[in-house]
């Protein structure tokens, strides 16, 4: 299974039974050296909402960090659809503790 499979899958679950959002997802995986991770929320032509999603694959080389950078980004997808400051405040960090009381994950 390719990283894109693994990681689509991953996001489907998440987004879907934890998250709950109502906008879809896009992951695109690169090889970018600046970032581990990283959200944008976009507005197609029509109009309709939709998170972006970058991972690096060259600063993420283990499935764990893959999936703990494809979290974190997530919980910014969540924060954004809650009106939430998207930043690494409060609920920011209530998510990371679901995620280490919950799974052990140790989302950063």
């Amino acid at each position: 299974m390719t990283s894109e499979e693994r990681l689509g899958g991953l996001v489907i679950f998440w987004s879907n039974q934890v998250f709950k959002l109502a906008y879809p997802v896009l992951v695109k995986l690169n090889k970018a050296k600046s970032y581990s991770g990283l959200y944008e929320n976009e507005l197609d032509d029509d109009g309709f909402a939709y998170h972006y999603v970058r991972i690096s694959l060259l600063e993420n080389k283990t499935e764990e960090e893959q999936r703990d950078t494809l979290l974190h980004e997530l919980i910014h997808c969540w924060q954004y659809e809650n009106r939430k400051n998207v930043a690494h405040g409060a609920s920011f960090k209530k998510w990371c503790d679901y995620f280490k009381t919950n799974y052990g994950y140790d989302i950063k």
